[in-house]
């Protein structure tokens, strides 16, 4: 048998176990059981009791712990309200090592570009490159008020500047290195380059070259600075013109003369058509060009057909027709009048057809245009007035061989009286 009590191995027939004392009969044994039942049972207790306390204590802590952090920012507070808001001096020392790192963290750079007239040059492109190195740092182009703005962390570098139709040009730049320095300001100055200016000559009723054009280059003085021959191409580069403004003047066997002015600021193009001679002294050549943005068309109305001579209706049965429709990128048309000797009335307009038809007003006769009728060996030009707003304008009308002037509503602006150009195109 084994005792229940220290579990020692005990021979048959024992009513104690002689290791331990314990009683081996069956009431004993029951009594020791309850016993122990009763003793853990109260352990358990006292063990819940001890970590409920612990809780109670620990969140008491913590209250008191928020509560004293609120009561000491409170008495700063008032500490500072009552020393009238002045720091120790920690603090100033502290904000000052603040900027300074700011500083040396970068350098801010401001490259402003001008011309040699002191004018701002906006899109310049401006690189920053390391002293005595070809790596290109960083790159910018100049604002609206000529500034690229960059941000640099040492000491020297070399700026370049470029902009079309200027010369390059560049600087050195060397800058403190003890973080002094949070702003530093450079001025770059390019030069003009003189500018090309490219003739081109075509032969205004077929768009095709007009070869061996001789154009003479007036200064605004009237002295001749450059005389060349568009030749077999039609097309001539005058190279190096300075800025000024300048008189073309356009002549070859078999057309009339022409003559444009221009203004040269920069590199340009310069296309001219050129009218040929009408080997008939009925016919009229009516020549338009203009320098605006829209495109103009020119228009004849056939009184005794009640038809217009257009964009829509090219031609008409006395042989009168509009040689084509030259778009605003080449700003001119050309309308071919063939017998001005007719006893009834043929008129020439002047359309902006868009504008016309939303009954709108137009800027073309601010915009340069120059209406020129060619005959067999003249020319006369008619110039819009500069004072209206009209998107139609009567430039004049043939009649018996002889040309008229309106005599009224030469600009056409009411609705009613330009309907008929919705016709037209």
């Amino acid at each position: 048998m084994v005792c229940w009590n220290c579990k020692s191995e005990l021979r048959d027939g024992l009513t104690m176990c002689p290791f331990c004392g314990t009683p081996l009969d069956e009431e004993s044994r029951s009594m020791a059981t309850a016993y122990d039942k009763n003793l853990n049972d109260k352990m358990t207790k006292m063990n819940l009791g001890k970590k409920k306390k612990v809780l109670i204590v620990g969140t008491v802590c913590a209250f008191l712990a928020v509560v004293l952090i609120v009561l000491i920012g409170i008495a700063i507070a008032f500490s500072d309200k009552k020393s009238g808001g002045k720091d120790n001096g920690n603090t100033d020392a502290t904000a000052q090592t603040i900027a300074d790192a700011g500083k040396k963290n970068g350098t801010s750079v401001h490259v402003k570009v001008q011309d040699d007239s002191g004018n701002v040059l906006q899109a310049a492109r401006v690189q920053i490159y390391e002293f005595n190195d070809e790596t290109v740092l960083q790159e910018a182009a100049t604002d609206e008020n000529g500034v690229a703005d960059f941000t640099l962390d040492g000491t020297d570098y070399i700026v370049y500047a470029f902009l079309e139709g200027y010369d390059d040009a560049n600087t050195e730049l060397h800058m403190q290195s003890n973080g002094v320095n949070s702003d530093y300001n450079t001025v770059m100055k390019l030069a003009k380059l003189p500018a090309t200016v490219t003739v081109q000559t075509i032969v205004a009723t077929t768009e095709e070259t007009a070869e061996d054009v001789e154009v003479s280059v007036k200064s605004s003085t009237g002295q001749e600075v450059y005389n060349v021959s568009t030749g077999r191409a039609g097309y001539y580069e005058i190279e190096n013109v300075p800025n000024g403004e300048y008189t073309l003047i356009f002549e070859k066997d078999g057309f009339h003369t022409m003559q444009k002015t221009i203004e040269v600021t920069d590199s340009m193009k310069v296309v001219q058509p050129m009218v040929p001679i009408i080997d008939d002294k009925n016919a009229v050549l009516v020549f338009m060009e203009w320098e605006g943005d829209q495109d103009l068309d020119l228009c004849l109305f056939n009184s005794s057909e009640k038809r217009y001579v257009s964009i829509a209706y090219s031609t008409d049965s006395d042989g009168n027709f509009l040689y084509s429709d030259h778009d605003s990128d080449k700003k001119y048309e050309c309308l071919y009048l063939r017998n001005k000797q007719l006893d009834y009335a043929q008129s020439i307009f002047v359309v902006d057809t868009e504008k016309a038809q939303l009954v709108e007003s137009s800027t073309m006769e601010r915009d340069g245009l120059v209406v020129t009728f060619y005959n067999q060996d003249s020319a006369v030009e008619y110039y819009p007035k500069c004072d209206q707003t009209a998107p139609v304008w009567f430039v004049a009308y043939y009649y018996d061989g002889n040309r008229y002037d309106p005599d009224d509503n030469e600009y056409m602006t009411e609705s009613s009286a330009i309907a008929w150009t919705r016709k037209i195109k």
